[in-house]
């Protein structure tokens, strides 16, 4: 079967100048700025019907020079410019292309630190949508931003939704998915809140409406593990049939924070030693980092990591991931370069300024106290711990 040939792009086109504006911007170089606003004012200009023709090819140069300009505009600090971008373009979007920009825009506000502007426009969409999960969405940045009365408002807004919805209709099978995943979000709620048992009630009950949760206890356990709560966590853990990799490492994790090395250490044997799903669907992040707290002397998942980036480079993780490698291996220029990458890819994507605090913690557990101190500014609440 022969791979379908790309158009090649013709110089002075409108491709040509996307494609010269990311590659600037690949360079962290600010001369992408101007072509991307080229891009922008003068296609925004053009009548609908020419942005439209010959399959939306000037429509969807528009769209993307407005996504990558947003991406690069974040990245710099510059949150009124990109939110500028975003209002001018998403007008000119369809309605699926527009709803994205709208949580795109809530997510602009709350990184440049606009919390209630960004909590109350991601409560107008969940209002204005038809459905459940825009109501997931603003639960999520309330307990990110500790907005925990922001994060009630949110979970007695989805429970009306399902009632407003379903009505009398609460025993059909989408009422119960609906009921599994307000559930689901108490669940993670009450995890925030350091409420363990009231957590693990919720989470059995989204599990008994719908089959997926029971499959995927990951989605709260590692929260619970993340507030000590390694009782309720364990229970989960014992549950987690569809990822063994995954449940091994973090009753691994439990292990050693505990005072149980040896445990920890058989725990990460099993994870590592899991043989691999056909399918190649394989939970890469837990699989890595049992192998580096085994230390992985031989810098086979370091390489493998690497490896993972040449694939698939924009995925923010793994340049952490390579970051964290070669900290352990004292290559610490290296290291900070990764970790620089991992955060310009988050800061870009409105993810947040810093990496987020639960992806310090592998850090304090695997590198000394001299490390961990010039890997710091890349994440937020980074507290120096001292190894025994």
């Amino acid at each position: 079967m022969t791979e379908p040939q790309q158009t090649p792009i013709i110089k002075g086109s409108w491709e040509d100048l996307l494609l010269q504006a990311q590659q600037l911007a690949a360079k962290q170089d600010d001369a992408a700025i101007d072509i991307y606003r080229k891009l922008t004012d003068r296609l925004s200009r053009l009548p609908a019907n020419q942005r439209q023709a010959a399959d939306g090819r000037l429509q969807q140069v528009m769209r993307q020079a407005a996504v990558d300009l947003q991406y690069y505009l974040s990245y710099r600090d510059c949150y009124d410019e990109a939110l500028a971008v975003n209002e001018k373009v998403r007008i000119l979007l369809d309605e699926q292309d527009h709803k994205t920009f709208v949580r795109h825009a809530a997510a602009l506000r709350l990184q440049a630190g606009d919390v209630d502007q960004g909590l109350a426009d991601l409560r107008a969409i969940a209002a204005t949508s038809d459905e459940l999960d825009p109501w997931g969405d603003a639960l999520f940045a309330a307990l990110d931003k500790r907005r925990y009365a922001d994060a009630q408002e949110a979970i007695q807004s989805a429970d009306a939704w399902v009632n407003r919805h379903h009505r009398d209709a609460l025993n059909t099978e989408e009422a119960k998915r609906d009921q599994a995943f307000v559930a689901y979000l108490k669940a993670r709620q009450h995890a925030a809140l350091n409420q363990p048992a009231e957590a693990l009630a919720w989470y059995q009950f989204a599990a008994a409406q719908d089959p997926f949760y029971r499959q995927n206890p990951q989605y709260v356990y590692t929260h619970l593990v993340d507030v000590g709560a390694y009782s309720e966590a364990q229970t989960l853990i014992r549950t987690d049939k569809q990822g063994p990799i995954r449940a091994n490492f973090w009753q691994g994790l439990i292990y050693q924070r505990q005072g149980r090395p040896d445990d920890a250490q058989h725990a990460w044997q099993k994870a590592v030693k899991t043989e691999l799903p056909d399918d190649g669907n394989v939970d890469y992040l837990e699989l890595v980092l049992s192998h580096y707290y085994l230390g992985d002397h031989d810098g086979v998942e370091l390489a493998s990591v690497l490896r993972a980036i040449n694939e698939n480079p924009g995925f923010w993780g793994l340049f952490y991931l390579a970051g964290l490698g070669w900290a352990m291996r004292n290559d610490m220029v290296t290291a900070r370069s990764d970790m620089e990458l991992a955060l310009i890819r988050r800061k870009s994507l409105a993810e947040g300024r810093l990496l987020a605090r639960t992806w310090w913690q592998f850090c304090a557990d695997l590198l000394d106290e001299p490390k961990q101190t010039q890997l710091a500014e890349y994440f937020e609440d980074a507290q120096i711990q001292t190894r025994i």
